[in-house]
């Protein structure tokens, strides 16, 4: 988990590694193919996710799922003049398994030929008040400047086993999180790799 504002009173910082928002300078070390996938159901925030992935500080693919086909053309015309941005793809699927599907199914062949992936989401959590913040909390932890993702994109360039990275979990779902039905195949994915895994690693 990756916390980055220590005054954020949205964000759970327990065991989290926390960064320094104000490190503009960072330089990024990791130079292995890079990837984005954005899964934009709402389109209206296409303009604030631009701005957002304009924070990453080198060369990437960007791969873009988008639900209504009449907006193929001005999302290309949004994405295509970032300046880090060497390959994009806007791809219609239909809306069904929520951000997952697209980058699983959709794009999954051309992904995995990438050494690391940003997945991210338009999401506005409109259903409760509590979670309005919510967005903005995670594309503020992942992209929050350029000096802040290469200190993100640096864990990856100096620790070989690291796998994953994410945002500290938004105050509105700290009490939600839990494995579910989704442990034990959780667990038997882990054996595959050699790590143990306990219902209390969340």
């Amino acid at each position: 988990r990756l916390g980055v504002y220590e005054d954020d009173r949205s964000s759970d910082f327990e065991s989290a590694v926390v960064l320094s928002e104000n490190t503009q300078s960072a330089r990024c070390r990791f130079n292995g193919p890079l990837a984005v996938h954005l899964h934009l159901f709402h389109s209206e925030m296409a303009e604030s996710l631009r701005t957002h992935l304009n924070a990453i500080p080198r060369k990437f693919d960007l791969f873009i799922s988008i639900s209504d086909s009449s907006l193929a053309l001005s999302i290309k015309e949004t994405f295509q003049t970032l300046e880090q941005v060497q390959k994009l793809f806007v791809e219609v699927d239909p809306n069904m398994g929520r951000d997952i599907a697209p980058m699983l199914v959709t794009f999954a062949s051309r992904l995995s030929s990438y050494e690391l992936l940003l997945h991210i989401h338009s999401k506005t959590s409109e259903h409760t008040t509590a979670k309005h913040g919510w967005a903005s909390q995670m594309t503020r932890h992942l992209l929050g400047s350029r000096g802040l993702t290469a200190q993100l994109l640096n864990l990856f360039a100096d620790n070989s086993r690291l796998g994953l990275a994410f945002p500290v979990y938004h105050s509105s779902v700290v009490d939600e999180i839990e494995w579910g039905t989704n442990f034990t195949c959780a667990q038997q994915i882990m054996r595959r790799m050699s790590e143990p895994l306990s219902e209390g690693q969340l």
